[in-house]
């Protein structure tokens, strides 16, 4: 009998579960033999997930394997990470075909939607019809150009599909809010939305904005404002208007890589010591 194939499962998130299920037949045939977890966030190092001990990206070069599956939507960063630990790179598959949708370094479209470089959201999120920027933190299961039905019909149940034939195009429901359909929703950039989040169709969000968790957006929010709630309100400004109309001017989502690269620290600072670094610069 063949020995099995040996896997390691970076990533000890839901993801990472969900796989373990999805391979438990396998591991029954003998097929395959999960030997551990791996993760970069040394809080959970040491613990175990079903079983299986969770260990630092540094501690695989003590393991024996076969393929390192990488479960979360950052594949070409962790890729890289262990291609520099000296993992071969022909022994690390995404765990996703499709994980360049939710997180690139290069804009891209997916359905109806456009997404700019380096922004991101969650698998198990929900996007209809929506533009987002650049540089975009979108939480698990949001919901994004939310559509709704009309709620000046005597009911918003759609019947014609349960006593008649007539409807089996459910974009054809007239019981769905026609008016919300033609809306484009767009999240401009820079934006951090938290987990849960719903965004009704049509909502512009604008730069820099922060949407608490569990919010229930049904009006466009201004750049640089903190909303949360249900409906969601302005609970505050993250920076004075003179702060805010400089950071819109210099829109540093805008710059090249390079120039990226070098602002991380400023970006990582006060919006005083930013600004005095950039602004007279972008104004050249």
């Amino acid at each position: 009998m063949e020995s099995p194939n040996l896997i390691i499962i970076f990533g000890a998130s839901d993801d990472c579960k969900k796989l373990i299920n999805e391979l438990f037949p396998l591991e029954l045939c003998h097929l395959i033999k999960i030997v551990a977890i791996c993760d970069n966030d040394s809080r959970i190092h040491g613990q175990s997930i079903n079983g299986y001990e969770i260990i630092s990206p540094d501690n695989i070069i003590n393991y024996k394997y076969d393929k390192i599956i990488v479960t979360p939507i950052f594949f070409q960063d962790i890729k890289r990470q262990l291609v520099d630990l000296g993992v071969n790179s022909e022994k690390i598959y995404p765990y996703r075909k499709n994980y360049k949708d939710y997180f690139d370094t290069t804009s891209r479209e997916f359905g109806n939607s456009s997404i700019g470089r380096f922004s991101y959201f969650k698998p198990n999120s929900k996007i209809w019809n929506t533009n987002i920027g650049s540089f975009c933190h979108i939480g698990d299961n949001c919901i994004i150009g939310q559509l709704g039905h009309n709620p000046h019909l005597i009911s918003t149940y759609p019947l014609r599909y349960h006593f008649s034939n007539e409807i089996s195009d459910c974009s054809l429901d007239p019981t769905a809010d026609k008016k919300k359909m033609l809306k484009t929703t767009v999240i401009k950039s820079d934006v951090y939305i938290g987990e849960g989040v719903v965004i009704s169709a049509g909502v512009t969000i604008g730069n820099g904005a922060i949407i608490g968790s569990k919010a229930l957006v049904t009006k466009d929010v201004e750049d640089y404002s903190i909303v949360g709630g249900v409906p969601a309100k302005i609970i505050s400004q993250r920076f004075s208007s003179n702060h805010i109309k400089k950071l819109l001017e210099i829109k540093w989502w805008t710059k090249d890589y390079s120039q990226i690269a070098h602002m991380i620290t400023d970006l990582e600072g006060s919006v005083d010591d930013f600004i005095n670094n950039y602004f007279k610069i972008n104004k050249k």
